[in-house]
């Protein structure tokens, strides 16, 4: 009986496969092109102030009319940053302005601490240009001692001899709603300087 199955098996099969001259069906793929109404560049919101800040930007070179940047830190915060191999971090908020009357290129920023373990890479940043009368908010980042007292420092500098620097003996935490300004500032991008 095995192998009379086996037989009836084949047979039908076979006879499947003979009689499937049955077309496939076409399918014809239907592309649909959809706009999308046009989006405002501007900002729907503006940072209306930033927080109290209690330090003074010192320059250590020579300032000129033409040539004037601002380097303020707004503040920092702790964090644990294990996707580096490192265990506390100190994330600083620096505003850097271009106050002066020509545009600069390639100004790098650069974050330290006092307590400074391995290099972060998010410690520093460049701007490849940076008009006057504009500014830009970075977060930048540097390993720190656990649970200590971190004194930071940002300093700013150009090919052409810029040298600016801000620090903050004791960077503490930023309170909830500022952090939210100046992540929105981070998030905008270069803009103009607010007077």
């Amino acid at each position: 009986m095995t192998r009379c199955h086996l037989v009836l098996f084949i047979l039908l099969v076979c006879g499947l496969a003979a009689c499937s001259s049955l077309p496939l069906p076409r399918v014809t793929p239907v592309i649909t092109i959809r706009t999308f109404p046009e989006v405002e560049n501007t900002p729907t919101r503006t940072v209306s102030s930033f927080p109290e800040i209690d330090d003074t930007p010192t320059s250590t070179s020579a300032e000129s009319a033409d040539f004037k940047f601002n380097v303020l830190i707004l503040g920092c915060n702790t964090g644990m940053d294990i996707s580096h191999g490192l265990g506390e971090v100190t994330n600083i908020y620096a505003l850097i302005q271009n106050a002066g009357t020509v545009e600069a290129s390639d100004v790098r920023v650069v974050a330290s601490a006092n307590d400074e373990g391995q290099s972060h890479p998010d410690k520093s940043q460049t701007i490849q240009h940076l008009p006057p009368g504009y500014e830009v908010t970075f977060k930048l980042t540097v390993d720190t001692q656990f649970r200590q007292g971190t004194a930071v420092a940002v300093e700013v500098t150009n090919p052409a001899g810029l040298h600016v620097s801000a620090s903050k003996d004791d960077c503490r935490q930023i309170d909830r709603s500022s952090l939210s300004t100046i992540e929105l500032a981070i998030q905008q991008g270069i803009r103009r300087i607010v007077k």
